[in-house]
């Protein structure tokens, strides 16, 4: 079965919610409408998990470490063309390589 949730990011607190603060702000106080500004940014897990079991969401930033050093890096994107998220290449359920290593708001 495939999991469905979400994070939040609050862009004017620069923090991330908690379950409760995304229920009565996002949902009650309906600060959505586009005409006020994007004040709060969803992000969806992709149902995939990084080499150290971690949830990779969208926005996420992961690499390949070489030599001690990150040599590969790509941000997790939705891709409208393809209906899904953009992965680096194949990421295998076993032996991942890929690692979360930031998100594009906390850098």
């Amino acid at each position: 079965m495939r999991i469905i949730k979400f994070r939040c990011w609050d862009t004017e607190r620069k923090a991330w919610l908690n379950d409760i603060d995304t229920y009565h702000q996002v949902e009650n106080q309906g600060r959505w409408n586009p005409e006020v500004g994007v004040i709060f940014v969803l992000q969806q897990f992709t149902g995939l998990y990084d080499r150290n079991h971690k949830e990779i969401y969208e926005g996420d930033i992961i690499g390949i470490k070489n030599r001690g050093e990150y040599a590969v890096r790509r941000t997790i994107e939705w891709s409208d063309n393809e209906t899904g998220f953009n992965m680096p290449g194949n990421i295998p359920s076993v032996g991942n390589p890929w690692e979360v290593i930031g998100n594009i708001y906390e850098k």
